[in-house]
Parts: C-alpha cells; structure tokens; sequence
C-alpha cells in the first residue's frame, strides 16, 4: 500500500509540474502591445479593418493580469484577464475576461511565430481579429 501510495505521490506531482511548463512561456510570448491588422467573419463573412472602419485598435496585455483596448490612443476597455490552457491542442488557450471585450467574456487564441495574434470569438459566426506586435 506504501509502495502505491508512493507511486500516486510520484505521478502527481510530475504530471503538475509539467502542466506548469507551458503556461509561463505562452503568457510571455502574449503580453506587451498588439496593433489590430483586421477581423474577418461574421454572419455576412466580411473583412475588416483599420482602412475600412476609420480607426485603429491597440491591445495591451500586461503581466498583473489585466489588458486594456484602446481605439486611437484612447483607452476603451480596461479590465482584468485569465489564462485558460488550450488541452485540445487546436488553440494556445482560451482568455477569460473581467469584463466583456468586443462583446464577449472570452476568446480563444493563437500566437503564431510570436509576431501576429488571432482572437477567436466564442461563437459560430463570431469574428477571428488578428493582431501584430507593433
């Protein structure tokens, strides 16, 4: 009984340490400013953009937790964030928000090469954003 108690203790522990390898490495490759390249989707399936919509958006995670969304410079939504591993493998994870941004509570996301941002919205004909790093 000692010896699979043990080997429980063993397993736990290897299995929660490396849980925790990947969270710290896709939280650093996410935070800092992001400039919003475009949104396609929709119901309609339309693309758009800084060009078309007359102004631009800027992202910033920071390493207490929070992010803030700012439409030219001005901030619009300051709120808080929680990182959500991805175990699906599909995506990084998914960021639950404080308070809604672009109309919802969470988004999923991708980093792809560190430089460019996908947000996903949670719903069926939401919009994918893609952001870059400035």
């Amino acid at each position: 009984m000692r010896r699979l108690m043990g080997v429980v203790t063993v397993v736990a522990v290897v299995t929660g340490c490396g849980s925790e390898v990947t969270e710290p490495d896709v939280l650093a490759d996410l935070l800092g400013a992001w400039v919003w390249l475009d949104a396609s989707g929709g119901i309609a399936g339309t693309t758009r953009s800084p060009a078309s919509e007359g102004y631009g958006l800027t992202l910033r995670f920071s390493d207490t937790g929070g992010v803030e969304l700012l439409r030219d410079g001005v901030t619009q939504v300051r709120t808080g964030f929680t990182y959500l591993d991805g175990h699906d493998g599909d995506s990084d994870g998914t960021l639950r928000y404080d308070e809604p941004l672009f109309g919802f509570e969470s988004s999923v996301f991708e980093l792809i090469a560190s430089d460019t941002l996908l947000l996903i919205d949670p719903c069926c004909d939401g919009f994918v954003r893609r952001w870059v790093r400035p």
